[in-house]
This record gives C-alpha cells, structure tokens and sequence, in this order.
C-alpha cells in the first residue's frame, strides 16, 4: 500500500510540472495582451512562479486573489457570493 501511495505522489508532482510547463505560454500570452506587447523574462523564474501558485491550498479552485500597490481583487466564491446578497439586500449586509 506504501509502494501505491508513493507511486500516487510522484504521479502528481510531474502532473503539477507538466500543468505548469503548460501554463506558461498561457501566462506569457496574458501577459502580452494586458501590455501590448511581447514581455522578456526568466522563463524559469515564471516557472517556478506558477508551480508555486499551483501548490497553493488558500487559492479555491474556481476564484482568484489578485494584490498589487495599487489595491486588491478578490474573484473568489464567497467573495462574489456575498457581493451578490449585498446587492440584493442592502441593509442587511
């Protein structure tokens, strides 16, 4: 069971290299629209970047947490959930 267990966690760490290594033209490309232009950068350094962001258990699957200097987004779940009941009542929330 051991054996099977390990095996299991080697399996998803290169499935987190290869999510990762696919992500990055990805990243690249959004990157390119939101500037206009093509970026130069250490290609490892994003790498590394997003594989880190991919281990990360605060982040819920279908929301993002955005920070800058100039302020935050916050597109989680709960987040828009609880925009949504203040919309609909105001007073309550």
């Amino acid at each position: 069971m051991q054996q099977l267990v390990t095996e299991f966690q080697h399996s998803l760490e290169a499935l987190d290299s290869v999510i990762a290594s696919r992500l990055m033209p990805l990243a690249l490309e959004a990157a390119r629209q939101v500037i206009g232009q093509a970026t130069t950068m250490d290609g490892s350094a994003l790498l590394r970047q997003i594989q880190q962001l991919l281990a990360d258990s605060t982040l819920h699957p279908v929301g993002c947490k955005l920070s800058t200097e100039d302020g935050d987004l916050d597109t989680s779940v709960a987040t828009r959930w609880q925009e949504l009941c203040r919309l609909a009542a105001p007073g309550e929330f």
